[in-house]
């Protein structure tokens, strides 16, 4: 009788798990077990790039959260581009970089990643804020999109297209290389050494790979006037509006007016 119970729960226990990982609205079978692991590098780190070694649990969290998104947003649900983590929220902050390997994202490499200072707030800590007079970098997920604008391009940086309202798009928010020291000195934007920011351009694709900027628990910034890309929602994404230079992902990567960023 007791081995007649067993297999009874064996079954309906299959049975769950097989319902757990079912399809995705968009008819793709999803296996969250496989999408929401990660391993080491398995192959050389771009140069420019540190190994990732194992990565802290909040660069875990944040990739655990990344993949959930991605499943539920229809703009990047069947994607198997690269994807980057931004982890504002370790000390010190270092963006993250995935690649898909036999249906797993692995992470290739690590480097130390800069923030948006904002205007009265300090440079040794990093605050998010959506709203673009503040300065800050904007929290939450986006897909990377070509930007040709005044000073930054193509070729010189990685535009940021919002998924939650965040606005990206007309403040000119992109990730690009900088030459001073690495901290709170942009206007909002990621960014990293010079010689980082090259490998990371070689990683990602020039559309619509996803980037998270994650802030864990860390508050807004001082008077942020807005909550966008702080608690994302996978069933309302949507690419953000405005006059940004470049071309929305979603649109086909047409290249638009040209900005001051």
């Amino acid at each position: 009788m007791k081995t007649i119970f067993k297999l009874i729960l064996l079954i309906a226990a299959g049975g769950l798990l097989s319902g757990f990982g079912g399809s995705n609205p968009g008819g793709t079978p999803f296996q969250p077990e496989a999408q929401m692991s990660y391993s080491n590098a398995t192959g050389p780190v771009p140069t420019g790039l540190q190994s990732c070694g194992i990565p802290p649990m909040s660069a875990t969290t944040a990739l655990r959260k990344a993949l959930t998104f991605k499943s539920g947003c229809h703009i990047v649900r069947n994607s198997t581009k690269p994807m980057a983590i931004n982890d504002y929220s370790s000390s010190p902050p270092m963006i993250y970089l995935y690649k898909v390997e036999s249906g797993r994202y692995k992470c290739v490499g690590k480097t130390r990643v800069g923030w948006g200072s904002g205007r009265g707030v300090s440079r040794s800590r990093p605050l998010s804020c959506s709203d673009g007079a503040k300065q800050m970098t904007p929290p939450g997920f986006h897909v990377t999109r070509v930007h040709n604008g005044k000073r930054y391009n193509h070729s010189t940086s990685i535009g940021l297209n919002g998924l939650n309202g965040q606005g990206s798009v007309g403040r000119g928010v992109v990730m690009h290389g900088a030459t001073y020291g690495m901290g709170g000195g942009s206007w909002g934007c990621p960014y990293f050494s010079m010689t980082a920011f090259k490998a990371i351009k070689s990683v990602l694709s020039p559309e619509g790979s996803m980037v998270y900027n994650y802030f864990g628990n860390a508050p807004k910034g001082p008077g942020c006037n807005s909550n966008a890309g702080v608690d994302p929602d996978p069933g309302s994404c949507r690419p953000d509006s405005g006059s940004g230079a470049g071309g929305s992902t979603i649109r086909g990567g047409r290249r638009g007016t040209r900005s001051t960023r």
